[in-house]
């Protein structure tokens, strides 16, 4: 009989002793954040780049403050990314703020739109966008791990950059009727721009006609001239070359005897811009029109590594090595368009809508539409783009134009990705729900289930002894 009581004791001490060990180690997890992270590719974890950024901060305590509303798609994501960095040093701090609920504080920091992040350090504020707002398309829209790691790739390079005190800046040359930055327009750059700020790029407008580019300019985008440059705006420009710079040219297609400068200047760099319009029966099938052409294929030069997926360009003209390179350069093709495409010739053909492949005058598929001019005296590198559409709102998000764009303003930046990129079929993090759920039936459920089998397998023995 002692025994029986003795073993009943014991079983009962067990289930106890197991409940409280299971209650203690939620606590323990709850408290310190800890995370079991079981994918192969350690899709909910910080890389190893990022602990060794976030650990060496050590110049002042820097603020995050993030604004998302509590229902927003990516909001517990976000701020479950910010306590994994808050883990790491002392010097982070962070809040995540509902700019419905506390509009003064949106206010005083200039939100106009969700998603936006806000760092303070040295007594400034810096405005980064996120990767929710500033790629709206719906190919384009993440989730889970695979938002984790772009958003990751873009904290971790802002605070690497505020560490070291240096923000790169880019200018935008105007004056030639280019697009505006801030335009919200299908023709506006604005959603270009917003992006590269949350890369944290200072941005600048300068005007060549007047002006020389800065001496700290970390790269030069001259992107949709409606006018030729002058001599003097085209001299100020190879200077900045030939002293190292970066520059990106994107030129759109024009009538005969238009934008020769332009022409005569490149050419003089071993790329030949060409006096035609990409027809591409892709881009009808596609769902748009013929002038729509498709980059189907991309060179293995690693300013296009980032390049994937086929980008889409609404209006190109051909980007050709030129027959004769000078001695000081090195020139090479970049991106091409589909074997049914050809370079429309036959310019005034196309307002009327008429057009047709002419065998032995417009040149036949592949057609370059991107080539880099490579200066082998120095360290200047010069992009050259048939196109300017791709950077405005209407087609920035669209195909692979935004993996395109931004891959070859990094890589002439000298910033490859400093987080390597995560697979598709990733696992993503749980939801708060999935998290609540878990919880409640390892911790409360199972237990409570345990001991009422325990405690009515006791009564029936006692009852049928």
């Amino acid at each position: 009989m002692i025994g029986k009581v003795s073993l009943k004791i014991h079983a009962t001490l067990s289930i106890v002793l197991a409940f409280c060990a299971a209650l203690l180690l939620s606590v323990i997890i709850k408290q310190d954040h800890i995370k079991l992270d079981t994918t192969k590719e350690r899709a909910n974890s910080l890389s190893e780049k990022t602990q060794k950024v976030v650990q060496a901060l050590k110049r002042v305590p820097i603020q995050i403050t993030a604004f998302f509303p509590d229902d927003h798609p990516h909001q517990a994501l976000f701020e479950e990314l910010l306590q994994d960095y808050a883990l790491l040093s002392p010097k982070l701090k962070f809040r995540v703020v509902d700019p419905d609920r506390f509009p003064a504080l949106a206010k005083q920091y200039e939100i106009d739109r969700y998603g936006l992040v806000i760092l303070e350090a040295f007594g400034k504020k810096y405005k980064l966008g996120t990767i929710s707002n500033t790629l709206p398309s719906s190919d384009s829209f993440l989730f889970g791990a695979e938002y984790r790691k772009a958003q990751e790739e873009l904290l971790t390079r802002a605070l690497s950059q505020m560490e070291s005190g240096i923000q790169k800046l880019i200018c935008f040359v105007s004056g030639h009727d280019e697009p505006s930055l801030k335009e919200t327009a299908e023709s506006g750059y604005f959603l270009f721009s917003d992006e590269l700020r949350a890369r944290f790029r200072e941005l600048k407008e300068i005007n060549l006609s007047h002006e020389t580019v800065p001496k700290d300019a970390s790269l030069v985008i001259l992107a949709g001239p409606h006018a030729d440059l002058a001599k003097d705006e085209l001299s100020r420009l190879y200077d900045y070359f030939k002293s190292g710079g970066k520059i990106i040219l994107a030129i759109d297609p024009v009538l005969p005897d238009e934008g020769n400068q332009v022409m005569s200047f490149l050419l003089k760099q071993g790329v030949e811009l060409g006096s035609d319009v990409v027809i591409d029966p892709a881009g009808k099938k596609a769902g748009g029109d013929f002038l729509i052409s498709i980059i189907a294929r991309f060179s293995n030069h690693p300013a296009v590594a980032l390049a994937k997926e086929p980008a889409l360009t609404p209006l190109a003209r051909s980007v050709r090595q030129a027959p004769n390179i000078p001695k000081h350069v090195r020139v090479s093709e970049l991106a091409w368009t589909g074997s049914q495409s050809w370079a429309e010739k036959n310019l005034e053909s196309l307002e009327g809508g008429k057009f047709t492949y002419d065998e032995g005058v417009d040149p036949a598929g592949p057609i370059p539409t991107a080539a880099l001019i490579e200066s082998l005296e120095g360290t200047g590198k010069m992009v050259v783009l048939g196109d300017s559409d791709i950077f405005n709102n209407e087609y920035f998000g669209k195909g692979g134009n935004a993996s395109f764009i931004l891959g070859l303003t990094d890589w002439l930046l000298g910033e490859m990705p400093v987080i390597q990129k995560t697979s598709k079929r990733m696992a993503s993090t749980l939801s708060a729900q999935n998290e609540a759920f878990i919880f409640y039936l390892c911790v409360v459920f199972a237990p409570t289930f345990f001991i009422s089998l325990g405690m009515a397998l006791n009564f029936l023995r006692r009852r049928y002894e």
